[in-house]
């Protein structure tokens, strides 16, 4: 689930990101908010992937998609560019650490001879949240306008973390061999 989270706000930056910048030059400084997002998310891979986090992985993955999704939420309250911006920036910074450690996390609900099945997962929640993330934003943009995608989005990923949350918490389980 944090990896649909992560995607269904991916999904909204995609979409909204270019209508915070209307008009023939608007195209251009959409493209490169878009572009710091993605770098920052390759900075945050980066960064995470050489850290040594204490912790399970089903525990991180929360952590980090619940900090994507309060500043990918807050890029709605900003009142300028470039503190829209600086927040994109740190929202995109969380966005490849939550997908590294979503199939971390697969890998342990999978056990051993399932961990094919949990990964493929990871990947249908992927283009399921890019799916909605983007069709999500543009209905809620024509309807209340580009700040409402945000939060919008902000809310329906939180609520989805806070169920994930609740997921984690379970013990692992064998899953029974039935002949």
């Amino acid at each position: 689930m944090p990896t649909l989270v992560a995607v269904l706000v991916s999904g909204n930056l995609t979409i909204a990101i270019p209508a915070v910048f209307p008009g023939a030059d608007g195209a251009a400084a959409a493209g490169i908010v878009l572009g710091l997002f993605a770098g920052g998310s390759a900075v945050g891979g980066l960064i995470f992937g050489a850290a040594r986090i204490p912790g399970r992985a089903r525990f991180q993955v929360i952590g980090l998609a619940t900090i994507l999704v309060v500043l990918s939420s807050a890029v709605g309250l900003t009142g300028n560019i470039v503190g829209m911006t600086i927040t994109v920036v740190a929202a995109g910074a969380f966005f490849s650490p939550v997908t590294i450690v979503a199939y971390f996390a697969a890998n342990d609900y999978g056990v051993d001879h399932r961990k094919t099945e949990s990964t493929t997962w990871v990947n249908t929640s992927h283009n399921i949240g890019a799916a909605a993330g983007s069709a999500l934003a543009g209905i809620v943009i024509e309807l209340v306008g580009v700040n409402a995608s945000f939060l919008a989005m902000g809310a329906i990923a939180a609520v989805l973390v806070a169920a994930a949350s609740v997921l984690a918490c379970r013990p692992l389980h064998e899953p029974s061999r039935q002949a």
